[in-house]
């Protein structure tokens, strides 16, 4: 308890390396004296019995995801000041679970490191029910890092096809069509466009691909 409340400064990382669960059953939050911060998670997400230790932290401001799974209902959901989820990789239990990243999370970030991410599915999954994209209050940009030097991203089946999908502004660091597998034609709304170093591209389809 009480743990990091004096870190202060305002640039706290908290990173799990694994073995958390057995390290923090004294407490079932983290208290970091008001201070925001982020998380890095390189082996799922630490609990406190069966709930995350998150649930409900009003000052964990960004997460980044760097493996394991994500077997947590409600992980951060009432996290109200998260606003930045980074991918490392992609959590391999996902499942029909909802409701584990708030509206409030404005930017998803998909950055493969060190590996390549091969799995990103119907990422509606990890967000509210009942969140509403085509509002000032509830915006979201996808970015993918898939510049020359990034491992791949593979998209799956239905990963941003879904009610709302339409109003996600995407954005890419290179071509969209660079380091990137589109392994159905369903991975974007049919006819959604998006904009690339001042070049509009649709997404196709029948071709799986982003065209000028």
């Amino acid at each position: 308890s009480s743990a990091f409340g004096q870190a202060g400064g305002g640039n706290l990382t908290i990173t799990f390396d694994g073995g958390q669960n057995q390290i923090m059953t004294n407490t079932s939050s983290i208290d970091t004296g008001g201070t925001e911060y982020k998380v890095v998670l390189k082996q799922g997400v630490p609990k406190a019995g069966s709930s995350s230790i998150f649930e409900t932290d009003s000052n964990l401001k960004e997460v980044v995801y760097a493996g394991g799974f994500l077997g947590v209902d409600n992980a951060f959901s009432g996290c109200n000041a998260l606003q930045t989820v980074t991918f490392n990789s992609y959590p391999s239990d996902v499942g029909s679970r909802s409701n584990i990243f708030p509206d409030s999370v404005r930017y998803m970030i998909f950055q493969p490191s060190p590996l390549p991410i091969n799995n990103v599915k119907d990422i509606s999954n990890l967000l509210s029910s009942s969140r509403d994209y085509n509002t000032s209050a509830s915006p979201l940009t996808v970015t993918f890092e898939n510049g020359s030097s990034s491992p791949h991203i593979t998209i799956n089946e239905g990963a941003f096809n879904f009610t709302g999908a339409d109003d996600i502004k995407y954005e890419f660091a290179a071509y969209p069509n660079t380091n990137m597998t589109y392994d159905a034609g369903n991975c974007f709304p049919d006819g959604k466009t998006m904009v690339f170093s001042s070049t509009n591209f649709t997404w196709n389809a029948g071709n799986k691909s982003w065209q000028q």
